[in-house]
């Protein structure tokens, strides 16, 4: 499975963008301040919940959401997460966008119910990913200082 887009609901700086992803190594570049970090950010976020929560809502509104887009050996899989009120929404569907799989519940980041553990396993089957801590130590996101000309 391959991140194929984000979808940035409301997220930090960002309302209703998306970015999208090509296979192999995608380079994302822009002045400070731009929303490289929260890009990068949004996509642990989605998949576990973040403790961080003030510091993606939108300014003066309760508002926080984002979609993660993955595609690959004839499926697709939507993760969506409301992070205000850890709702998530994880569908997979096959090539022909029949829904094979489908999890819809609260989430928050270290819960323990049942449905954490039916989502986290959900995870771990779909995409082999299952713990926030080591997915945060296994993703990559690196700052390379470099001459900007705003071109």
């Amino acid at each position: 499975m391959i991140l194929r887009s984000v979808e940035l609901e409301s997220f930090g700086r960002f309302r209703g963008q998306t970015v999208e992803f090509r296979r192999g190594m995608n380079l994302v570049i822009g002045p400070n301040e731009a929303g490289k970090s929260t890009l990068a950010e949004a996509i642990p976020a989605v998949l576990f919940g973040t403790d961080r929560l003030e510091k993606f809502k939108t300014w003066g509104r309760n508002a926080c959401s984002a979609s993660l887009f993955f595609e690959g050996q004839g499926r697709t899989i939507q993760v969506r997460r409301d992070l205000v009120t850890d709702d998530v929404e994880l569908v997979e569907k096959d090539d022909l966008y029949h829904t094979l799989s489908q999890f819809s519940g609260k989430v928050p980041l270290r819960g323990r119910s049942a449905s954490c553990r039916e989502y986290r396993a959900l995870l771990e089957t779909l995409l082999g990913i299952s713990d926030e801590r080591l997915f945060r130590a296994t993703y990559f996101f690196g700052h390379q200082p470099q001459e900007w000309s705003g071109e």
